[in-house]
């Protein structure tokens, strides 16, 4: 089995694009000596590319939410029900 491939002969061998092939070949720097590429090189290069790139987040699951209870002794009243209303400068009576 030969160890220097065209990227044809690559790209069938390891089942992705012609195009992918050279694309890689040409961001890792794999070289292409006389329209071929060094198999186990490409190979090498693919999975440290592969460890490197991190892997899709996975979708989160989908957690029912719980509501809310009013707190023990709290009204549900208006603003204005709880506060007492102080007036600057007035005798409270």
């Amino acid at each position: 089995m030969p160890n220097h491939l065209t990227p044809e002969e690559l790209s069938k061998e390891l089942g992705i694009d012609r195009q992918e092939v050279i694309k890689v070949c040409l961001q890792e720097g794999v070289p292409i000596y006389q329209g071929k590429i060094d198999k186990w090189l490409f190979q090498a290069q693919l999975q440290a590319l592969a460890a490197a790139t991190p892997p899709p987040p996975s979708p989160r699951p989908q957690v029912e939410r719980r509501r809310r209870l009013p707190r023990a002794g709290a009204a549900r009243l208006p603003l204005r029900g709880r506060l007492p209303l102080l007036c600057v400068g007035h005798a409270l009576p």
